[in-house]
């Protein structure tokens, strides 16, 4: 696991590069939703510029050693398409709370060849390795073909796999919802940042400074849950049988509230009674450089039925 995350995407790549991708999302019912392009220029770990645009959004994001700074008035991205530079940077991407981490290999099976992988199981969860988190690599090496989130209602391919400078590269990769195409990704050029290229850098006049999210750095320090109000199970649900995860997404604020709820996946007669739980639960704040910020994450409410 350590090696994967030395090897597998674009972070701590020893030159600065710039990036062209297009993308694609699409909704439950399989229909494309929306398309554009995503553009990054990196000179370093603080200095970067970040671009969405498509015919529903617009928004670049500018990183300097002064802070963060941001153009557009739809606002950030929100999940699919706020989950890329991750996916670009650093796919493998360190736990929360190792410490209460246990990992345990396994294989999965791809178009017939099996693959090995590592769950990350935490502490207190009834989870095989399967429904785990997890990261699958080709037989031979480090590289990431395959991830997933708990009870695989989210996950990640990782195709077209190149060499660049040491680090491997997807140059498509696909994100599935609930085991349906989500967000496709393709990258169309990735090149060293000329002189002149670093130009793009320069941040407008009429950009305003950003708060923070995921995008803005990898040094953000996670906060702590620190009350977590179970959720009710529905009757009509219990009754049917019904049982499984929900996976919500929401803002934690600087005052360690949750806010912006959304869901993402899970069981539809659970949804609510998960909204209405993790609108309680209270973290201390995330940090970035020091200050407390607004932090998109994702929340996972699991229902289970007595054995």
């Amino acid at each position: 696991m350590e090696l994967a995350k030395k090897v597998n995407g674009l972070l701590g790549l020893d030159i600065p590069w710039h990036l062209k991708a297009t993308y694609e999302v699409f909704g439950p019912d399989g229909k494309s939703t929306d398309a554009g392009t995503y553009e990054e220029w990196r000179l370093n770990a603080n200095q970067y510029r970040i671009a969405f645009h498509s015919p529903s959004i617009s928004a670049e994001e500018f990183g300097t050693d002064h802070g963060v700074f941001g153009t557009g008035q739809e606002g950030w991205p929100r999940k699919p398409l706020s989950s890329i530079p991750a996916m670009i940077a650093q796919p493998v991407r360190s736990p929360v709370n190792p410490e209460k981490i246990r990992l345990e290999n396994y294989e999965r099976t791809f178009g017939g060849a099996k693959m090995p992988c590592t769950a990350l199981i935490y502490s207190g969860w009834e989870l095989t390795a399967q429904d785990a988190e997890g990261y699958c690599f080709a037989a031979t090496n480090a590289v990431l073909v395959y991830a997933t989130q708990r009870d695989r209602l989210i996950q990640t391919l990782f195709q077209q796999i190149a060499l660049v400078h040491g680090h491997y590269f997807a140059n498509d990769m696909q994100l599935l919802l609930e085991g349906k195409p989500w967000l496709k990704v393709h990258i169309d050029q990735l090149e060293g940042l000329s002189t002149t290229g670093q130009q793009a850098l320069t941040v407008p006049a009429g950009a305003s400074p950003v708060t923070g999210h995921a995008s803005a750095s990898r040094d953000i320090t996670a906060g702590r849950l620190v009350k977590r109000v179970a959720p009710e199970y529905p009757l009509a649900a219990k009754q049917q049988g019904v049982r499984g995860t929900v996976i919500l997404e929401g803002v934690v604020n600087t005052e360690g509230h949750v806010q912006e709820l959304r869901v993402l996946a899970g069981p539809s007669m659970l949804q609510q009674a998960a909204i209405d739980a993790v609108r309680q639960w209270v973290y201390t704040p995330y940090f970035l450089a020091g200050k407390a910020i607004d932090q998109e994450i994702e929340f996972y409410v699991e229902f289970a039925l007595p054995r």
